[in-house]
């Protein structure tokens, strides 16, 4: 059985994986691992738990300058993922406050995305600072029961809804829920 191995390189931190034609040849090359070669694992399907065990007692232990080396990269790539993931919330944070600025002015009777969850909370979604009156939460509870009368016969109950709803005006020929609510049915408890 071909085996093999992923490795580093601590100069490039390039990865590549080398092929070994069996389990001996990967123990030979493993006993003489080249200096500045990281063994980050065996990839290969099938290898059993005793055979990748005693290949990695075999390798050879890291230098000093090796371990140096497994370290400044390893801290290079924690701090790099730090810095991606500080700019992605400031990104969110600056999308967050667009949509915000959005919604201050956008149309107050546009409908308005709501989830309710098997503990009766209801929220409002994506930002929406309105309440929801009790209009709405009446709908809401109508829709949720007719939708229950659906599933009981099979013992479930709805354990999520995502649903909009037109928070004052209804338009001409329209229903307050709009169509295309979903729910997630659950075992009654």
């Amino acid at each position: 059985m071909k085996i093999l191995l992923r490795v580093r390189d601590l100069h490039t931190e390039e990865t590549s994986d080398i092929e070994l034609a069996d389990e001996a040849a990967a123990h030979a090359w493993l006993v003489a691992r080249p200096r500045m070669k990281e063994v980050l694992g065996v990839p290969t399907e099938g290898v059993p738990m005793d055979v990748s065990h005693a290949l990695k007692a075999a390798m050879r232990p890291l230098d000093p300058d090796e371990h140096e080396a497994v370290e400044r990269l390893d801290l290079a790539r924690k701090q790099e993922n730090e810095r991606r993931s500080l700019e992605r919330k400031i990104a969110a944070e600056r999308a967050d406050a667009e949509e915000a600025k959005r919604l201050a002015t956008a149309d107050p009777n546009r409908p308005m995305k709501l989830r309710w969850t098997y503990k009766g909370e209801l929220s409002v979604l994506g930002g929406d600072t309105r309440t929801v009156s009790d209009e709405v939460l009446a709908a809401v509870k109508a829709w949720l029961e007719e939708r229950n009368t659906w599933i009981e016969g099979r013992g479930q109950m709805i354990g999520e809804a995502t649903l909009e709803v037109y928070p004052a005006v209804i338009p001409k020929g329209q229903e307050r829920v709009l169509e295309g609510g979903r729910f997630v049915p659950v075992t009654k408890g």
